[in-house]
């Protein structure tokens, strides 16, 4: 099946399935066994913003799943859907590890954007309709790092799904949070859903950024 991204460098290696650990849960990705005594070594904040320092950029944004792979589903709350994950990205467990996730960050391409997603140890990188037509320049880092600190100073070990991201429609970035704070078995398999234990917040980073043509 074609995807906009390529998922090559996360192959399966069916020879290494016949060396499960012993420690359960585990996960098998990209070629490396994870456990909860030898979790996942996600990206950090600075090693992300730094490379984007001073360049234009759509979206950054910071997806963390504690129990189960998710690649995009909806809150149903009352008469509006909030979007959890992101359209095409898996994302990869923790392990309860609440201070890492997977990036996915968006920079223009002509009418499209590039989205380039950071995994422990390899990245994707593929061609996608933009999720936010703007664009903006990363100018002071500093704040929206401090933001993103912020966000994730906010999870708890009961935090099932979050989803920290960071945009731009004028002269202020916006840093918002969509966090389930409980877990349901299987909750990644489902479209829609009736959930009651969202948390959501905006936290505005006033010269974060500024918007481009």
């Amino acid at each position: 099946m074609k995807t906009p991204l390529n998922y090559s460098p996360l192959a399966l290696d069916l020879k290494l399935l016949k060396k499960a650990p012993e420690e359960t849960p585990t996960l098998l990705f990209a070629g490396k066994w994870y456990t909860k005594e030898n979790p996942p070594e996600f990206p950090t904040v600075e090693q992300i913003l730094q490379q984007y320092n001073n360049k234009t950029i759509r979206r950054i944004a910071l997806l963390y799943a504690r129990k189960e792979l998710w690649i995009q589903t909806y809150l149903q709350v009352t008469a509006r859907a909030y979007e959890v994950g992101t359209k095409d990205v898996l994302v990869i467990p923790s392990f309860g590890n609440t201070s890492g996730g997977i990036w996915v960050v968006e920079t223009p391409q002509g009418k499209n954007s590039t989205k380039t997603v950071y995994y422990p140890g390899t990245k994707i990188v593929g061609n996608v309709t933009p999720v936010y037509l703007g664009s903006f320049v990363l100018n002071n880092r500093n704040s929206i790092e401090s933001a993103i600190y912020e966000a994730l100073s906010n999870l708890s070990k009961t935090t099932s799904f979050a989803k920290i991201e960071v945009y731009c429609f004028s002269p202020q970035a916006d840093v918002d949070t969509v966090t389930i704070k409980r877990y349901y078995q299987g909750i990644s398999m489902e479209k829609y859903f009736q959930f009651y234990y969202l948390h959501r917040d905006t936290i505005k980073v006033l010269g974060g950024c500024k918007t481009t043509r």
